[in-house]
């Protein structure tokens, strides 16, 4: 599957490659409201649910209907350039404002339906969904978040405070983000993909996406996948 369009007569989608094959892949599901599942080819494999030593026992689950259905939200992040609409986008995983090459950092004014929230000075900051809280947020020092909460995720990178904090908000709320990189420009990445920049005092929106994408797990119970033994 390459597109939304190759999506007629399918009943589930099959990812095979690492993370970021599978945050593409589900993108198209959810555009599509086809179930996805994912071979791990890649390194972590922390979205995917299938390992590639174990293909044959689980497609034959699959074959049998032996799954379960598990609604994952996803948010939607419109960037506005000089009074326009560069790009609207819907995620799965975050969306990352951050410097592009400077060593200094950067100032960014957050805020909650129209109010100020915070003004961090860091390196960057990344909002992500719940499904998100385990990737970059985590690495950031971000909450895990259960996956199924409705929920945004706002995580500093490196802030110069000790006294802020990551901060988790209901996905009923919208975050508004403006940087200042001064005279330089800085980068937006959405669910790790090839970044755009973003200039001092653009826009980025951030809300809760109409889409949501649909995980085909093997437990009722599954919320996150075992990688430390």
């Amino acid at each position: 599957v390459e597109n939304d369009k190759d999506c007629d007569n399918l009943d589930i989608i099959m990812s095979v490659g690492g993370d970021g094959t599978f945050l593409k892949t589900a993108k198209i599901g959810a555009i599509c409201d086809i179930p996805v599942v994912g071979i791990n080819l890649g390194m972590l494999g922390f979205l995917t649910e299938i390992e590639k030593d174990k293909i044959e026992y689980y497609i034959d689950k699959i074959l049998v209907n032996n799954f379960f259905i598990q609604k994952r939200s996803m948010l939607n992040v419109t960037m506005i350039h000089d009074d326009g609409i560069l790009f609207s986008e819907d995620i799965l995983n975050d969306v990352v404002v951050s410097k592009h090459s400077s060593l200094k950092s950067i100032e960014v004014a957050c805020y909650i339906n129209d109010s100020i929230f915070n003004n961090y000075l860091a390196d960057g900051i990344i909002i992500s969904t719940p499904t998100g809280s385990t990737a970059y947020s985590f690495s950031a020092g971000g909450p895990i978040v259960d996956p199924m909460a409705d929920v945004m995720i706002l995580t500093p990178i490196c802030t110069h405070s000790p006294y802020i904090r990551p901060y988790v908000t209901t996905d009923k709320n919208t975050i508004k983000i403006i940087p200042n990189f001064g005279n330089e420009r800085g980068i937006i990445a959405i669910d790790g993909i090839e970044p755009y920049y973003v200039c001092t005092n653009d826009i980025i929106l951030v809300e809760k996406s109409k889409l949501h994408s649909k995980f085909i797990t093997f437990s009722q119970n599954r919320r996150f996948k075992k990688i430390i033994n």
